[in-house]
């Protein structure tokens, strides 16, 4: 049944190929191919026929065909790689021309691999920096267009940085990786800073009336240092399952607020902390993950609060 599965996968992947509703074909073509190498039969057929799609194409498909396909044949380490670097360089080199930056970066990324296949290292690092630089790309774009935006072009310089950083090679062969690194950090910076532009000012009350007569309460009849003496005592820490149950409730009641992870900027626009994932998220460690770093977030925010209030019932100023 696996044997006569094969052709009839392959025939429902003709009759369904298109390259604007790549989808169906591909996964007709990778279930194929993957009942084929189980059972270790007929898998040059599937390998002829993912081969003459690639080749009907040529790269001008203007989706994902071909560059799907073509993680097909390199994760089954196929021959021939350097007929498919090419092909892969001039679909990447179209899918920048028309500004898909996403598509072009994953086909220098499959232009890499096939030169790795061959042990070219060198076109090797070069089709690497050349996915990093889609990035840069990208960023511009969200500058050229109408409105322009710091914050998502401080985004793909991000991850411009981080590409250039983990190409590989050795020392002496990613100096220059390294050194296109440093150049768009420093340019990451400067649009760090205009980022600040483009932030919304938003501000919440909270009920501190009783943190308020806790303190006057504690201070009430003492001199100035017995009162401040108090005050440094007065503080507990935060109770760590109320913190816990205070961030799934904002979690129940803002959703929209909890469906993206939250980024920490300084005053220069400089990314200083990010969460892990979202408290929503259905894996359990990136859940638990961004939940501990919102209660830290919850607690400092309360620590604040108190101190700011306590100190006002003494007159002292926080600096």
């Amino acid at each position: 049944m696996a044997q006569l599965a094969i052709p009839a996968y392959l025939q429902s992947a003709t009759t369904l190929e298109s390259p604007e509703h790549w989808t169906h074909c591909v996964d007709r073509m990778e279930r194929a191919l993957r009942l084929a190498r189980k059972i270790k039969h007929k898998d040059e057929v599937v390998f002829s026929h993912i081969e003459a799609v690639l080749d009907r194409y040529n790269g001008e498909d203007p989706l994902w065909l071909s560059a799907k396909l073509m993680e097909l044949l390199q994760e089954c380490q196929f021959r021939d790689p350097s007929k498919y670097a090419a092909l892969s360089e001039k679909a990447a080199t179209l899918a920048e021309s028309s500004s898909d930056w996403r598509r072009a970066r994953t086909l220098w990324g499959i232009k890499a691999v096939w030169h790795r296949m061959e042990k070219d290292y060198s076109k090797e690092l070069d089709a690497s920096m050349s996915a990093a630089e889609t990035y840069v790309k990208e960023a511009q774009a969200a500058l050229s267009r109408t409105p322009s935006s710091y914050i998502v072009a401080s985004h793909f310089l991000q991850q411009a940085v981080e590409a250039f950083r983990s190409i590989r090679g050795t020392k002496e062969e990613t100096v220059g990786a390294k050194a296109r690194a440093e150049e768009v950090h420093r340019l990451l910076l400067q649009y760090q800073e205009e980022t600040r532009n483009e932030m919304i000012t938003s501000s919440h009350e909270m009920d501190i009336s009783e943190w308020v007569e806790e303190a006057r309460n504690h201070v009430r009849g003492k001199d100035f240092q017995e009162a401040l003496f108090a005050l440094a005592l007065l503080g507990t820490p935060t109770n760590v399952s109320r913190l816990s149950q205070q961030v799934q409730q904002q979690a129940r009641e803002f959703v929209a607020s909890h469906l993206f992870p939250v980024v920490m900027m300084n005053e220069m626009g400089k990314v200083t902390a990010r969460q892990p994932g979202s408290v929503l998220s259905s894996n359990p460690e990136e859940a638990e993950a961004a939940t501990r770093f919102e209660m830290c977030r919850n607690a400092i925010t309360i620590r604040i609060c108190k101190l700011k209030h306590m100190l006002s019932q003494l007159d002292i100023k926080l600096i």
